[in-house]
């Protein structure tokens, strides 16, 4: 990047002019990542700022057995991950009754809890993105390292699948002046589908774990430019996403993330991680189900955000609410019981009708007579065979 700097530095000096200063400017300078916050400048490992986990080690020692989610899934027969390379993708899922309608408690409370308790107004956004937009936010849409799908441009243009509603606010806001009330913030959220390319690392990231598409409840903040608000909006946004996950009764850990785990638009990053003890055999893989970073104006200044009082470009600051699949993991490992079932949080009965009706055929392991049974059919010309007699 450097030398791509410099070159065209070379050719600025050598040709001034207002285009040769603008490709100086967007092509190279456009590439550096983020300024670090100071309080983690000095850091090169993950500062643990919170950690709850060893209670719920305690209480696994009262089972007989910790069993996986995808054990826990079989007895439930609550989703399926196997054979969907050719139907869907092989990164693909199918959710089925109990945490089919566990995926809509989840929304719902989230939703509930970020609409009439933390103040956040609700947007529906859009999944399909001009790449512009997404590389504004700073992710990247070409080249070896990218983990977004593109769409054939013979047939759409150059269109791009959201990963994250952050990107749907962030088209939403672009070439906007916007106004701030006192506190000088204003909060959004909103439901969505997510597009991920990435692959899954072995055995660890199994199942619903790494996926190419699930659904998150996303917040995003535009701030004025001042970084004490952002600051302040930023530990905001952890306590909202700790009090939601305190709400499930879940075990995690808070992750200060130091600058050589920042991607380039975070100037600071704080990562939550929930202890999944049934993932792996010794019981202390951690996995992420939140994170939440304070941009600065990185991408305000590159969507031509600004503040309508100073002209000044904004901040954004972003937070995931609840990603679908790891909570639904999360849950199932954390408040799994003896029998197989588990124990779903009471604060989600009210979103679930099954628990007001059969609260006990819902949460048990289901005898096999009453599991639905799947045979995978390779190809279509199964149902053309005779019926035998």
């Amino acid at each position: 990047m450097l030398d791509s700097f410099q070159n065209l530095k070379n050719k600025s000096d050598e040709n001034p002019s207002d285009t040769s200063h603008s490709e100086m400017l967007n092509l190279a300078a456009l590439e550096f990542p983020n300024y670090s916050h100071p309080a983690i400048e000095n850091l090169t490992e993950p500062k643990t700022l919170f950690d709850n986990c060893d209670s719920l080690r305690e209480k696994l020692k009262n089972l007989q057995k910790v069993r996986s989610f995808d054990d826990i899934s079989r007895i439930m027969n609550g989703s399926r991950t196997n054979e969907t390379g050719q139907t869907t993708s092989e990164k693909s899922y199918y959710l089925l009754g109990p945490f089919a309608e566990l995926e809509q408690a989840l929304i719902n409370y989230t939703i509930d809890y970020l609409t009439e308790q933390a103040g956040f107004s609700l947007i529906s956004v859009p999944d399909i993105l001009d790449p512009e937009i997404i590389e504004a936010c700073g992710f990247k849409t070409t080249g070896k390292r990218t983990n977004v799908f593109n769409l054939d441009p013979n047939y759409y243009e150059a269109k791009t699948l959201s990963g994250t509603a952050e990107m749907g606010f962030g088209s939403f806001f672009a070439n906007k002046k916007l106004g701030f009330q006192s506190e000088g913030c204003a909060g959004f959220a909103a439901v969505s589908r997510c597009y991920r390319a990435e692959s899954a690392m072995g055995q660890v990231e199994r199942g619903l774990y790494r996926v190419h598409h699930f659904t998150k409840v996303e917040m995003f903040v535009v701030c004025a430019n001042d970084s004490e608000v952002s600051n302040k909006v930023h530990e905001e946004i952890l306590s909202i996403q700790q009090s939601l996950f305190n709400g499930l009764d879940l075990h995690y850990r808070v992750l200060d993330m130091h600058p050589g785990d920042l991607g380039a638009p975070a100037s600071r990053k704080f990562d939550i991680e929930a202890l999944m003890p049934g993932h792996q055999k010794d019981g202390q893989f951690f996995g992420e189900i939140s994170s939440t970073s304070n941009c600065l104006d990185y991408q305000a200044r590159r969507l031509n955000i600004t503040d309508k009082s100073s002209g000044d470009f904004c901040h954004t600051v972003n937070g995931t609410a609840c990603a679908i699949p790891r909570m639904i993991m999360t849950i199932c490992e954390q408040h799994q019981m003896n029998n197989g079932c588990v124990n779903i949080p009471k604060i989600l009965w009210p979103y679930m009708p099954s628990m007001e009706t059969s609260p006990d055929d819902f949460l048990g392991p289901r005898a096999k007579e009453k599991r639905p049974v799947f045979h995978y059919k390779k190809s279509p010309n199964f149902f053309l065979q005779p019926t035998v007699t």
